[in-house]
């Protein structure tokens, strides 16, 4: 099975970050594309790509429940956030790339992180059954998750840290 048809539309701002199969994720190097891309590899691992809008980091969703965030230029894992009873279905970075987040079914429907942190911000409930695709407004006031599509306001920095 290849996503790559799939995910890397949602990684415009990093193209050279693509996933090859369930079971692989590539980073090629853009300056020298006639190289093999460096190969990171696990069982049904690819659900979801998103690439940080500074293209430096690239979240990909698993089948497992987790969201793996890889350094893009590097090509190196750099965590591991475990959170999702089911498949990550979609990841998206804020527009400020602060902010992440990850969606499932409808009981953590979507899953609000701290980049900088890796720490689980919040969770908020959804309806029907996956959400497969989601989205932040331009301005990272809103998210966007569906089908069906359903938006929920982000919460503020100021709100985020009790301030």
């Amino acid at each position: 099975e290849n996503l790559a048809a799939d995910l890397v539309p949602q990684a415009q701002d990093a193209p050279g970050v693509t996933v090859e199969t369930t079971d692989k994720l590539g980073f090629f190097d853009l300056e020298s594309p006639g190289q093999d891309p460096v190969m990171h590899a696990g069982k049904r691992t690819a659900r979801a790509l998103a690439v940080s809008p500074d293209g430096k980091l690239a979240a990909v969703g698993t089948y497992g429940g987790r969201v793996k965030l890889f350094d893009a230029v590097k090509s190196e894992l750099i965590d591991d956030l475990h959170g999702h009873l089911n498949s990550v279905m979609g990841v998206a970075f804020s527009p400020d790339g602060r902010r992440l987040v990850s969606t499932s079914g409808p009981s953590d429907a979507v899953k609000l992180w701290d980049v900088s942190t890796r720490q689980e911000l919040l969770v908020l409930r959804g309806v029907g059954s996956f959400l497969i695709r989601t989205r932040w407004s331009p301005d990272g006031n809103v998210i966007f998750a569906g089908a069906p599509w359903q938006a929920w306001r982000a919460p503020s920095w100021s709100e985020i840290e009790g301030e």
